[in-house]
């Protein structure tokens, strides 16, 4: 089973110490409890809807729904170099069959995205570690062809990609100047157009999410920094060009490796690898925001057991996270590939 630290040796030379020292940059650490001051009316149900299905344990995949059909491409088994190139549908997200082992090279940290009526997969992490700049395409999920080896934006990772003013957005850290975080669109994904070239500083593992017509990026770290920095900061664009960024009211705790979900007019931020004063600490909470300025903790929903690298999406009335890894929050060494699937439906 994968463990933690090899995740976080991604990002760090040689050894890792239990404590770390932090430059936070503009991250804030003066984080409200996140209690709503007005009454909640709504509830949400969590249910485990499986331990292990067919696709076994799995981090760092990217999920789509096309068609109707939950996809998931790529991913990681166990560790650093155990990455795979299955792809695989569900009709129910739950119970899954196999479509393709061999449709192209083994990634992860890669982005799946329904646009133009067809399935595109971009960018991501080879076997060897290397980044990769490939955009594929597929018009059903089991025939695909490279778009592009060689695209404008060179090669992304960790990044993330919106479906826009029917454009494609890249969003990803600039690959030859990480202090930079560059926006790139495309209306066919083999022309790709600069849109900012320094929206904001440079950032791996953060999430980008369309609400109400705006394009929000959401958390992150610093590659560039040479240690491991989270920041909880929440920028936004409504053309893809000019981004500002956002001073919430209250906000979750800084973090990366968590997903953020539009689910019923709200956006739901789970999990990820978040810091404890100086120390890592794996997120076990769930936050929901209405308007992108206040932000609450769902209490009922806060466990000690913690998940990052997971996947999300919203299917069939329901907000869905898929695989991860797991570990109980607050460590950071011991951490081991999921293959559970929850449903969470608001009532």
């Amino acid at each position: 089973m994968k463990k933690l630290i090899q995740k976080v040796n991604r990002h760090l030379t040689h050894s890792i110490f239990l404590t770390l020292c932090f430059a936070c940059g503009s991250s804030s650490d003066d984080i409200t409890d996140g209690e709503n001051p007005m009454e909640r009316d709504f509830n949400l149900i969590l249910t485990l809807e499986t331990e292990q299905d067919q696709i076994g344990d799995l981090s760092n995949n990217a999920m789509a729904i096309f068609n109707g059909v939950v996809w998931s491409v790529g991913g990681n088994r166990s560790g650093v170099r155990d990455n795979i190139t299955d792809i695989w549908r569900s009709d129910n997200a739950v119970a899954w069959e196999s479509v393709s082992f061999n449709a192209f090279s083994r990634r992860t940290d890669h982005t799946l995205t329904n646009y133009d009526n067809k399935l595109w997969v971009i960018g991501g992490r080879d076997n060897t570690g290397d980044t990769l700049g490939e955009v594929w395409s597929s018009e059903d999920g089991t025939s695909w062809d490279l778009i592009t080896e060689t695209p404008a934006f060179t090669g992304a990772v960790n990044h993330d990609v919106v479906v826009f003013n029917n454009r494609l957005y890249l969003i990803s850290r600039n690959i030859e100047d990480p202090d930079k975080t560059s926006v790139w669109s495309s209306a066919n994904g083999e022309d790709w157009e600069l849109e900012a070239d320094n929206a904001f500083s440079g950032r791996d593992e953060f999430k980008a999410v369309v609400f109400n017509n705006i394009i929000y990026v959401l958390g992150g770290f610093d590659p560039a920094v040479g240690v491991l920095t989270m920041t909880n900061e929440i920028w936004t664009s409504t053309d893809g060009a000019t981004w500002s960024q956002l001073e919430p009211s209250s906000i979750f705790q800084p973090r990366y490796g968590h997903t953020a979900t539009v689910y019923n007019d709200k956006v739901f931020v789970a999990g990820g690898l978040g810091r404890e004063g100086s120390s890592l600490a794996i997120q076990g909470n769930l936050w929901y925001s209405e308007d992108m300025i206040n932000w609450f903790e769902y209490e009922p929903f806060r466990s000690d057991t913690g998940i990052l690298e997971h996947s999300a999406l919203t299917f069939d009335g329901k907000l869905w996270l898929f695989f991860g890894i797991e570990a109980e929050t607050g460590a950071i060494l011991d951490g081991d590939v999921s293959g559970k699937i929850f449903s969470i439906l608001e009532e």
